[in-house]
């Protein structure tokens, strides 16, 4: 409930991990065969070894296309990284132009002062970036924490690694072997880990250390806001 979400949540900066939240009906517009994805799947961009190469000064490590990504290529980089796509959404009404965002369910293609969900309305100001991402298995985000987010996932698995503020960190590692490594370098109850699933979504508070590897090949969207 709205209620129990603030109360237990928000009010003590707890992420979230709602399952199901989007259907299966919903999710099947961002099929690989979808109309939404015939050419979506094919359109090349800059990709990383991380989700945010920018964040460590790095570059990106490759252009790639969502079919390419689904046969799980590298980054031309000596550790052979999995590259992952970022790409934001346009602004204010040219989102629902796009083949992609205009397949998203209507909750997610709101104005920027509406929340995507109504159990969140108190807690939301307005959208920042909102993004959609695409990654083989095994590529994903490296440590890193920002403002609050949400996190929608409609094909995939994927692995979730949390620090609360005080243990927050920027890492140029490759995400994959941050999970291998992360319970050397942490203290021992951390990082804390979850699955996240098809149709899951993830709500994190801000200033949370996060990391994610993907563990099939993935899509989903995710929104940075002002809370």
């Amino acid at each position: 409930s709205e209620e129990e979400l603030i109360r237990e949540y928000y009010l003590k900066g707890r992420p979230l991990l709602l399952r199901g939240y989007v259907s299966l009906k919903d999710r099947c517009k961002l099929s690989y065969h979808s109309n939404a994805m015939l050419r979506a799947v094919k359109e090349r961009r800059q990709c990383g070894r991380t989700a945010y190469p920018s964040l460590t000064g790095q570059r990106m490590c490759g252009t790639f296309s969502i079919e390419n990504l689904n046969r799980h290529p590298h980054c031309e980089d000596p550790e052979r990284t999995l590259p992952i796509c970022v790409a934001k959404g346009p602004p204010g009404a040219q989102l629902n132009r796009t083949d992609v965002f205009r397949s998203l369910p209507v909750s997610f293609r709101y104005g920027l002062d509406h929340a995507p969900l109504p159990i969140m309305r108190r807690m939301w100001v307005q959208s920042g970036a909102r993004q959609f991402f695409a990654g083989g298995d095994r590529s994903g985000a490296t440590m890193h924490f920002h403002n609050p987010a949400y996190n929608v996932l409609f094909f995939g698995v994927k692995e979730w690694m949390f620090t609360p503020p005080s243990y927050a960190s920027v890492s140029g590692q490759a995400s994959s072997v941050f999970s291998e490594r992360a319970s050397q370098i942490l203290p021992n109850h951390l990082p804390l880990r979850c699955v996240q699933g098809p149709g899951d979504l993830i709500i994190l508070p801000a200033q949370w250390g996060h990391a994610t590897v993907n563990r099939r090949f993935t899509i989903g969207i995710g929104d940075l806001y002002c809370d």
